[in-house]
């Protein structure tokens, strides 16, 4: 698996006097904060970050450890934390930087920041904005046991293949237990990203605001950057196709409060 899928070119040539680093993942999450102090403009801390979080998700999900490091995930998690902080409107920023491609790594580092900007709109306090980018940030981490062979099939799943995909969640949960963590409010985001506000959603069928916010605000940025995303099935959408869509199609399924407060983000 290849950590290195390079977006948007306009980004990446802030970086030509920089080589890709062949170094520790772990240690480069570790020394982020003190690393990205070495860039001046928003868009060149923002692309740092961005990389460095994905390629230790990468690590991850390409080692299939299931104990990862918690002081580098905890890294990963502040400085999330900080660069979406700001007052600036951070998401055009971050859209641009994206690749259409497809990969678990990168999916998991957009979702946790787009749930970083929308908690910061909420106006969610540091704890529970922390917990919940830690939670986006892992939401798959159950993925690690399903089989490689379904994961990457280039076409879509059978009932069965699909059925084993939705163990992932749970299994994210029991993984999340065998690292020590026991914040209620992470194992909700990662165990309920998946359950939908018509109770059509997995593993428990819960419904409207039995569903927490935390999992509501994952759920939402998890179905964004899946349709925003190319799959070797589809293309991917725009993001004002995928807005639209969410929008007109999926108000039943997702929490239609936090869809409007993304289609504000937008403008």
């Amino acid at each position: 698996m290849s950590c290195y899928n390079r977006p948007n070119e306009e980004i990446i040539s802030l970086f030509d006097d920089v080589e890709e680093e062949a170094t520790n993942p772990i240690i480069n999450a570790l020394l982020m904060k003190e690393r990205v102090i070495n860039y001046t403009t928003i868009e060149e801390k923002i692309f740092f970050i961005y990389t460095t979080i994905s390629q230790f998700m990468c690590y991850i999900f390409a080692t299939k450890n299931e104990l990862f490091e918690s002081d580098a995930m905890d890294a990963c998690v502040e400085n999330i934390v900080e660069i979406t902080s700001t007052s600036l409107n951070i998401l055009p920023t971050i859209l641009k930087l994206l690749s259409p491609e497809y990969t678990t790594h990168e999916h998991s580092t957009n979702v946790a920041f787009f749930a970083a900007i929308i908690g910061n709109k909420l106006k969610l306090n540091n704890e529970k904005c922390t917990a919940l980018i830690y939670a986006a940030l892992i939401h798959d981490i159950g993925k690690l046991r399903i089989e490689a062979q379904i994961l990457d099939k280039p076409t879509f799943l059978d009932v069965t293949e699909f059925e084993s995909v939705k163990q992932h969640s749970n299994i994210g949960y029991e993984i999340l237990l065998k690292n020590g963590i026991t914040s209620q409010s992470i194992l909700h985001g990662v165990q309920f990203h998946h359950e939908r506000m018509d109770g059509s959603g997995y593993p428990d069928k819960l419904k409207g605001k039995n569903i927490p916010l935390i999992a509501r605000i994952i759920g939402m940025c998890d179905v964004f950057d899946a349709l925003t995303t190319q799959r070797t099935f589809r293309k991917n959408y725009s993001s004002f196709q995928a807005l639209l869509l969410m929008k007109k199609e999926m108000k039943e399924q997702l929490d239609p409060k936090l869809i409007d407060i993304f289609i504000q983000m937008h403008r």
